[in-house]
């Protein structure tokens, strides 16, 4: 084989070699997911306007301290979401400019809280909405990086007593029976009238 095709074929294996690392490298994602493996059983979220306590008590869930009964799958659906987190991206560090940039501040932020009995499994901070609004600036376990994360969370956890508390079923209305019906069962009850 001649010296020139030689280092033609060097060159282009470099190549490849060369591209097959560029792909590797991009193909990795900066999606992070954090996740919990443990049971949920309580859940403290704490708004400006106040806190709503959920405690689950065997497979069902109650809302505060009255333990009124809440609606199961509109609390699993907040399970749902605190037990797999996606972030796309870390944006920022925790700084008193970026509190007020991302709106982790005491009057904007939903602090949610989620325990197993005692132990504390994670701790959310949930800041503003981006500009995708199925994005939420976040802050995890009282770190101080600020990550940009998916499925809406701020949205989720938008809610109050009231939307988490079991409706009480409607009683059931006794249809009214037709006047045509009722007449005809007085006449049957009449005694006949005998005429003399």
């Amino acid at each position: 084989m001649k010296p020139r095709k030689l280092i033609l074929i060097i060159a282009d294996l470099i190549l490849l070699a060369v591209l097959i690392i560029n792909l590797i490298i991009s193909s990795k994602s900066s999606i992070k997911n954090f996740e919990i493996k443990e049971d949920i059983n309580s859940i403290l979220i704490t708004k400006a306007d106040g806190e709503i306590s959920l405690t689950k008590n065997g497979e069902d869930w109650f809302v505060g301290n009255e333990n009124l009964p809440a609606e199961n799958y509109s609390v699993e659906n907040l399970v749902e979401a605190v037990s797999s987190i996606k972030v796309l991206d870390k944006v920022a560090s925790l700084s008193e400019y970026t509190k007020e940039t991302y709106e982790f501040t005491d009057n904007n932020s939903i602090t949610v809280l989620v325990k197993n009995n005692d132990k504390v499994l994670r701790k959310i901070v949930l800041g503003k909405k981006s500009t995708v609004y199925s994005q939420t600036f976040i802050t995890l376990d009282d770190k101080n990086d600020i990550y940009l994360s998916t499925g809406s969370l701020r949205s989720k956890f938008e809610i109050t007593e009231n939307d988490l508390i079991k409706a009480e079923p409607e009683p059931e209305q006794q249809p009214e029976a037709s006047s045509e019906a009722d007449n005809s069962i007085e006449d049957s009850l009449e005694e006949p009238s005998i005429e003399l």
